[in-house]
């Protein structure tokens, strides 16, 4: 697991994984990235904000500048991650995962629409069975649960997680369910269980609510 804010942060770990000793050398892997949300946090970041001023030259772009450096980001670092997930590569078995960024409820400004617009249209043609685009904002739009100041929920990171492993997990001759309804029974762990149980997030630890649900 390799924490990315922006497209040139994925060869660091291409390389990680290439560089491998002994077993792990052997060892299946494969590659699952969701870039975007750190280019969109920097639009508009308060010069004090260092939570989101993570790249200082990016906060003074316009929203113009922050599209294309996304665009041309993704483009420079797309075919070297083709590489690595095609068969006979390092990632070749299982297959890579490339998506959108998911989606929350306070996203309705122009730009987060743009940025899933371009990841869309930049794995347009590149796709294959081992090289594959999901397109998480459309997905999460249709789970009716809230965000955490900005992180998913544990109940949406579990049905992203199915989509996700749904799709790498039959590459290795075990298929996912060919149903398209699902039901929990017992207690589940919504956005609104969350806030209740975290309340006082700080008196238990943590800096910030979504590190509770975590």
């Amino acid at each position: 697991n390799f924490f990315g804010e922006y497209w040139d942060d994925l060869p660091i770990a291409i390389d990680a994984m290439r560089s491998m000793t002994s077993d792990w050398k052997q060892a299946e892997v494969a590659l699952i990235a969701a870039i975007g949300l750190w280019y969109t946090n920097s639009f508009r970041c308060a010069p004090d904000a260092a939570w989101c001023a993570t790249r200082p030259e990016v906060d003074t772009y316009k929203m113009p500048e922050i599209l294309d450096a996304y665009r041309t980001g993704a483009e420079e670092v797309l075919p070297t991650l083709q590489k690595f997930c095609e068969p006979g590569d390092r990632a070749g078995k299982m297959g890579c995962i490339i998506s959108s960024i998911d989606h929350c409820q306070y996203m309705n400004g122009e730009i987060w629409h743009l940025m899933r617009d371009i990841m869309e249209h930049t794995m347009s043609g590149r796709t294959s069975n081992t090289f594959r685009y999901v397109d998480l904002w459309t997905y999460t739009l249709q789970i009716p649960e809230d965000c955490l100041i900005g992180h998913q929920s544990p109940f949406s990171g579990i049905l992203t997680w199915q989509l996700f492993l749904g799709g790498l997990c039959p590459a290795r001759g075990r298929p996912s369910s060919d149903g398209s309804l699902m039901s929990f029974e017992g207690e589940t762990c919504r956005a609104h269980n969350i806030v209740e149980k975290c309340h006082d997030y700080k008196s238990q630890g943590f800096n910030f609510l979504w590190e509770c649900d975590l």
